[in-house]
């Protein structure tokens, strides 16, 4: 299944309740197409750069969401059906990643000695890190040749 990005922009007064509500419609419709919802994130109010000019609307300030998912692309004409009949929705845009989502099995479960042992060797290399400093290596200054 690809990874897809969706993008969202809400008018600024709609209130959050209400966002939530169309974050989730829309999840549902990926889940129902045996997706899988990654992540969702809320950028809150954003300032847009110029002005979004619809009939008899301006709009200046809008709601920004991100939704990461995994799905089958004939998910996407209702998801974005769904999203242009909606008149809270001011736009909206996905992005197919170019990266997939690789099955679980491919992925190397580590055990707790190899993970205790990558802790460990990070230490390391921040402490040897934090040593050149002290010491005055690393160069901050000036150089002459």
């Amino acid at each position: 299944m690809p990874l897809y990005d969706l993008v969202l922009q809400v008018k600024a007064r709609v209130p959050k309740r209400e966002v939530f509500e169309l974050l989730k419609r829309t999840s549902l419709k990926i889940l129902d197409a045996n997706g899988v919802l990654m992540d969702v994130k809320s950028f809150g109010h954003q300032t847009l750069a110029y002005v979004y000019k619809k009939p008899n609307e301006r709009h200046h300030e809008v709601q920004m969401s991100q939704m990461t998912f995994a799905s089958v692309p004939n998910v996407l004409p209702e998801i974005s059906h769904a999203l242009r009949v909606d008149e809270k929705v001011v736009r909206w845009m996905v992005l197919k990643r170019k990266r997939k989502m690789e099955p679980l099995i491919k992925y190397k479960a580590w055990t707790e000695e190899q993970r205790a042992a990558m802790i460990e060797s990070s230490r390391e290399s921040e402490s040897s890190r934090d040593r050149g400093r002290e010491s005055g290596g690393g160069g901050g200054g000036r150089r002459r040749f």
